[in-house]
């Protein structure tokens, strides 16, 4: 029998709020944070593009986008005119 591999836990809290969801973006690199203006009382965010497309990707056989599905993926993520959208969606 082998001996059971040792798990090696990475303390990857740095300060971050665990419960934030926007925090976990940031560490996984998924999303950026950006500003719109100083009197914007919101954070705002935006997904990289690679997980957007990894996510798109993964739609196989799902139902078509709509136009303010696209619209709103579109506003969502950086450099959005990159992503390569699922066949049949309008441009």
């Amino acid at each position: 029998m082998h001996a059971p591999k040792q798990v090696r836990h990475v303390d990857l809290c740095q300060g971050y709020n665990p419960e934030n969801a926007n925090d976990a973006l940031m560490i996984l690199g998924i999303g950026r944070r950006f500003e719109i203006g100083p009197e914007d009382k919101y954070d705002r965010w935006r997904l990289e593009p690679w997980a957007v497309q990894a996510a798109l990707r993964r739609r196989r056989g799902g139902a078509k986008l709509t136009d303010k599905e696209i619209a709103e993926i579109r506003r969502t993520t950086w450099e959005a005119d990159t992503l390569v959208l699922p066949r049949g969606t309008p441009a």
